[in-house]
């Protein structure tokens, strides 16, 4: 396809103190394969309190925009979809590295399949190869699964055509954590469709293990709303009891050796034990979100 035949891309990054990894995200965005004028990349700062604005301001190619209103991702993700110049959104997050064909196989996926949205792999590279960091890998940012199994995708790595959000609505931004889940989820309900991409591509690091439980504890305090769209069932009873289920009846042991003989990953029974507590301890933390929020919501008279 012709230069002239492509759609205008705008690339929307929310951060908040990402001062560490803000630079290796927009890097590799200013050296894409595609066509530099087709493309212009925004960063939505969050309220951050270190030099995350600066280093972004260094670059000249890049629109730094705030959404100081609200301390939501989404709502910064928002910010910048308004502002927004392109047909085609391309959503990635602030730790994230994209390969150089990101965007150019996005933007392929999506008008060759004909879809309104377009998800990709996201990819993990590995500091110390801890259990935390294995863990980790293994169980999250699975767009593909997600795509495939759930109908739904993370705004890490997707692209979508910005009528979508001029004709069904921006990001829920009453929320710190799973939000794209619940704008993806709704999105398909109401007949637009999905694909995925296997070749845009965007690494990410692994978290250690304090980090990866306030993750997991985030996305537990997003998962009851998530719920309740989907039509299910959810209480404070069931809420506690599944949480007691995971505290006192952990998964079975060597839970992740058949996974590890997959990827080809000699792993020590040691280690493999160290990522089932960081599996049980990383459960009880979700689990612990969904009961904490599910109380609020209840509080509040909203279930």
């Amino acid at each position: 396809m012709s230069v002239n035949n492509l759609p205008f891309v705008s690339v929307i990054i929310p951060v908040y103190n990402f001062e560490k990894y803000i630079a290796k995200c927009i890097d590799p965005l200013l050296n894409q394969e595609y066509p530099k004028e087709s493309f212009e990349i925004i960063v939505v700062d969050n309220g951050s309190t270190d030099a995350t604005p600066e280093i972004v301001q260094r670059y000249e190619k890049v629109r730094l925009l705030y959404e100081r209103e609200v301390q939501s991702s989404y709502a910064a993700r928002n910010t910048g979809i308004k502002k927004a110049k392109g047909q085609v959104i391309a959503l990635i997050d602030a730790d994230c590295i994209p390969e150089k064909q990101w965007i150019s196989e996005g933007v392929k996926t999506l008008l060759e399949s004909g879809t309104d949205l377009v998800g990709g792999p996201v990819k993990f590279f590995y500091g110390k190869m801890t259990a935390a960091e294995l863990v980790d890998s293994y169980s999250h940012f699975n767009n593909e699964s997600l795509i495939g199994k759930k109908r739904a995708a993370l705004s890490g790595n997707l692209f979508v055509h910005k009528r979508v959000f001029e004709e069904y609505g921006l990001f829920p931004q009453d929320s710190k954590s799973g939000a794209d889940y619940r704008f993806s989820n709704g999105v398909l309900k109401a007949g637009y469709t999905i694909g995925f991409s296997d070749n845009a591509i965007v690494w990410h690091p692994t978290r250690t293990f304090w980090s990866l439980i306030k993750k997991v504890h985030r996305t537990g305090i997003g998962m009851p709303k998530a719920i309740i769209q989907n039509g299910e069932r959810i209480s404070i009873w069931i809420s506690f009891r599944r949480f007691c289920k995971d505290l006192l009846i952990p998964k079975k042991p060597f839970y992740y050796r058949e996974w590890a003989k997959r990827q080809d990953l000699k792993l020590s029974s040691v280690k493999l034990l160290r990522m089932d507590f960081v599996l049980w301890a990383t459960t009880v933390s979700h689990k612990l979100g969904i009961l904490i929020e599910t109380f609020r919501l209840k509080k509040r008279g909203e279930i």
